[in-house]
């Protein structure tokens, strides 16, 4: 599939998807909680979240970095984008950085970072 295609599919699909993933959530968060683990996020790290989605585990690596720490989450889709960032704002998080782009194409120049995460991506 390429990315134009991706793009339109997650497009359509963003509203449909933000809030299945808002039921879903509390399924989501013991495998979320595990990948955070393994990646060894923990305060003061920098995180990028491949494919944030509507941005469920964005928020939760944001809580776990810290006020000093950051997360730049991006996504192909700016409707996910949109999410993301409305749920950052209602957590409200100050340290998250969000990006329309696919992860082939992100600028190389937003690294580096001690950890990255993608779930469900």
């Amino acid at each position: 599939m390429t990315d134009d295609a991706t793009k339109l599919q997650w497009i359509s699909a963003a509203q449909g998807w933000t809030r299945w993933a808002e039921k879903a959530t509390i399924h989501l968060e013991p495998a979320t909680d595990t990948m955070l683990d393994l990646a060894g996020v923990s305060p003061n790290q920098r995180v990028l979240d491949v494919g944030c989605g509507s941005g469920e585990q964005t928020v939760i690596a944001a809580r776990r970095v810290g006020e000093t720490g950051h997360v730049l989450a991006f996504d192909i889709a700016a409707p996910m984008i949109s999410a993301c960032e409305a749920k950052v704002l209602a957590a409200g998080l100050h340290n998250v950085s969000t990006r329309v782009s696919s992860a082939e194409m992100l600028d190389a120049g937003a690294g580096p970072f001690d950890a990255a995460i993608s779930r469900l991506c």
